[in-house]
């Protein structure tokens, strides 16, 4: 068991500064040939762009092409997934770099770590926490629970000494010899998923520089051609452009509906308020009437002058 913890510990301190790769999709030249595609297809005026798609694109395609130095078209097909493949590699890699003993090498290793007493083999140990013997000779005979020593007998759960106590049991002995190999079995199952890890995003950019080195560029949709990489850098400027045109349509919609209720609104305040006006002089009128009648009706009646032309009629 101290071997295997010394193993874990070294390689474990060996591996620790490598635990830190980043284990992302580090494309190292598409993110350039990516900006690059997309300043082509920026300087290209919108109308041309619009009207004129497939030959721009392809004109656009040929460009990109030269400038870039990568066939448009590849022909090949890209590794899509690059991290699933790094880590079958990574895996593979891992079982050279920490090798697993076979079968029998591990049956050795746990014997000599859990040793086995029988009869007739020399004993070394201490007995008995109270008489504190140094127990040292030849066993004569074993059994379950006591064994003899030149013709002594003493208790095996007396032996102070683990592995001696442990050896003199032969089930005990299966037992622990079994832990032993498959402790060592999950240690260094750990020390290759520690090896993977460390070692994993390497693989994985050596990868993306093969696929980039073929001509292919990573995308959000995948490893793609130059060709395809161009027709969808087009196909989101053109869907921009529309999108920005059918927001200022929208725009100007709306701002002559502003605009054509505003006009209504000023109308039905202006008739309302001439209206109120013409009620208000009518009401007037009404009122200036009434009252002239009523001041006639409750006016005295005064006699005629004399010689006057009522008083003539009225002879």
């Amino acid at each position: 068991m101290k071997f295997i913890t010394a193993l874990i510990i070294i390689v474990g301190i060996s591996l620790s500064a490598a635990e830190s790769a980043s284990l992302e999709l580090r494309p190292y030249s598409s993110q350039e040939k990516v900006e690059r595609i997309r300043q082509a297809v920026s300087a290209i005026e919108e109308k041309a762009l619009l009207n004129d798609s497939d030959s721009q694109i392809d004109a656009c395609i040929a460009a990109c092409a030269t400038k870039l130095g990568i066939p448009a078209t590849p022909k090949n097909q890209p590794l899509m997934d690059t991290i699933s493949e790094a880590q079958k590699i990574a895996h593979e890699k891992s079982l050279l770099a920490i090798s697993v003993p076979s079968q029998k090498s591990l049956e050795d290793e746990a014997a000599i770590d859990v040793p086995i007493y029988q009869i007739g083999d020399e004993i070394d140990c201490l007995y008995s926490p109270f008489l504190q013997i140094n127990l040292k000779g030849r066993i004569s005979a074993l059994g379950r629970a006591r064994f003899k020593v030149q013709n002594k007998e003493y208790l095996i759960a007396d032996v102070m000494d683990q592995k001696v106590r442990d050896g003199l049991q032969p089930d005990r002995v299966v037992l622990l010899r079994k832990r032993f190999i498959a402790n060592k079995l999950e240690a260094l199952d750990a020390l290759q998923k520690k090896w993977q890890s460390a070692h994993l995003g390497e693989i994985n950019d050596a990868l993306c520089r093969e696929n980039e080195a073929a001509g292919f560029i990573s995308s959000p949709d995948g490893w793609v051609s130059l060709a395809q990489a161009v027709r969808t850098e087009f196909q989101g400027r053109k869907a921009q452009i529309l999108a920005e045109q059918r927001r200022a349509a929208d725009k100007a919609a709306q701002q002559a509906a502003e605009e054509k209720a505003k006009a209504q609104s000023r109308r039905l305040w202006m008739w309302v308020g001439g209206s109120f006006a013409s009620m208000i002089l009518l009401g007037c009128s009404i009122g200036a009437i009434l009252h002239f009648r009523s001041s006639r009706a409750s006016a005295p009646l005064r006699p005629p002058v004399p010689n006057s032309p009522q008083s003539r009629q009225r002879n």
